[in-house]
C-alpha cells in the first residue's frame, strides 16, 4: 500500500516545484555555465571525499573485526579440541 501512494505521489513532487514556484529555491547561475557557487562546490567536494574516507575507514574496521571474529572462532575450536582429548575416559 504505501508503495502505490509513493509511485502516486512522484509526479506530485516532480511537478511541485512548477506549481509553487514560491516554496522551491531558486537554481543560481554563475558565469560559465554552472549552477553551484565556487564556494559551495568546494564545500561540496570536501564533504564528498570526507565521506568517502569515512565510508572506507568504517569498511576497514569491519574487515578487522571480521578477521578477528574468525580468529576467535579457531581459537574455540582448538581449546575445544584440546580439553576433549585431556578428559578422561
Amino acid at each position: 500500500m504505501i508503495g502505490i501512494v509513493g509511485a502516486l505521489d512522484v509526479p506530485i513532487i516532480y511537478y511541485s516545484v512548477e506549481w509553487w514556484r514560491g516554496l522551491h529555491p531558486k537554481v543560481l547561475k554563475v558565469s560559465g555555465g554552472q549552477g553551484l557557487d565556487p564556494a559551495m562546490a568546494r564545500t561540496l567536494a570536501l564533504c564528498s571525499i570526507t565521506f568517502i574516507l569515512l565510508f572506507f575507514l568504517f569498511l576497514l574496521l569491519r574487515v578487522r573485526l571480521g578477521l578477528l571474529q574468525d580468529q576467535v572462532e579457531s581459537l574455540k575450536v582448538l581449546a575445544d579440541r584440546r580439553t576433549s582429548h585431556m578428559e578422561p575416559a
